[in-house]
C-alpha cells in the first residue's frame, strides 16, 4: 500500500503543479461535474486515531473531499492541488485549516489505509470512514452524488461528484469548488474562509 500511495501521490503532485486538469487520464466518471443542493451539517466518522466530528473542529476552517482509495486519477490530482494550496498559505493560516478525506467506499477502505493515503498528500489531512448508511447521509447533505458501476475484473468503481467543500469555523458550508479548481483558486477560497472567521 505504501509503495502504491507514493507512486500515486508523486504522479498527482506533478500534474497539479503543472496545472493539468483533474480529468487528465480520462477515467469513467459520469458524475464528476454534477452535484445536488447542499445544506451541510454535523457528522461523526472514524479516523485511524478515533472518532472525528465536524462540531469538534469548530474554530477551524474545514476542507472536505469525498472520494475513495480506488479512484485512479481525478481524486489524487485534486488532493495534490489541495495540498499545494495549503502549503502556499502562511503557516499561521494553514494551521487554521483542517483537510478531511471521506471515503465513499467504506466496505473496502479501512481507517488505517485512509490515514496512510491522506497524510501522503498533506500531514494534517485526516482520512475518515464509517458505516455506509451514515456516510451516504453525510455525503447527501453536502450535495455529493455517487453511484457504483461494474468493472471488468468483477469488482466495481465509483462515479462521484468531485468537489472541495469549504466549511467555516462555525461549521457552516461556505463554498463548493469544482474538480478543476486551480491551486490558486483553492488557496483563495481557504483565505476567504479564514478571514470570515476572524
Amino acid at each position: 500500500m505504501k509503495a502504491r500511495t507514493a507512486v500515486v501521490f508523486s504522479a498527482a503532485l506533478a500534474l497539479a503543479i503543472a496545472g493539468a486538469p483533474a480529468h487528465a487520464h480520462g477515467a469513467h466518471h459520469e458524475l464528476v461535474r454534477e452535484s445536488a443542493p447542499a445544506q451541510g451539517g454535523d457528522f461523526t466518522l472514524q479516523s485511524a486515531k478515533g472518532p472525528v466530528s465536524l462540531s469538534g473542529l469548530r474554530g477551524k476552517v474545514v476542507a472536505i473531499y469525498f472520494s475513495y482509495l480506488g479512484c485512479p486519477d481525478i481524486c489524487p490530482v485534486y488532493l495534490a492541488a489541495v495540498a499545494q494550496a495549503l502549503k502556499s498559505l502562511p503557516a499561521a493560516d494553514a494551521a487554521q485549516v483542517q483537510p478531511l478525506f471521506i471515503t465513499l467506499d467504506p466496505e473496502r477502505d479501512s481507517a488505517r489505509a485512509l490515514a496512510e493515503y491522506a497524510t501522503a498528500f498533506h500531514p494534517s489531512m485526516i482520512g475518515l470512514t464509517g458505516n455506509p448508511a451514515g456516510i451516504a447521509a453525510f455525503a447527501k447533505s453536502y450535495g455529493v452524488l455517487w453511484k457504483r458501476h461494474p468493472v471488468k475484473d468483477g469488482g466495481y468503481a465509483i462515479d462521484h461528484s468531485s468537489m472541495l467543500i469549504v466549511v467555516d469555523a462555525d461549521g457552516r458550508l461556505l463554498e463548493r469548488l469544482p474538480h478543476d479548481a486551480s491551486v490558486t483558486r483553492i488557496a483563495e477560497a481557504l483565505k476567504r474562509a479564514i478571514k470570515a472567521g476572524r
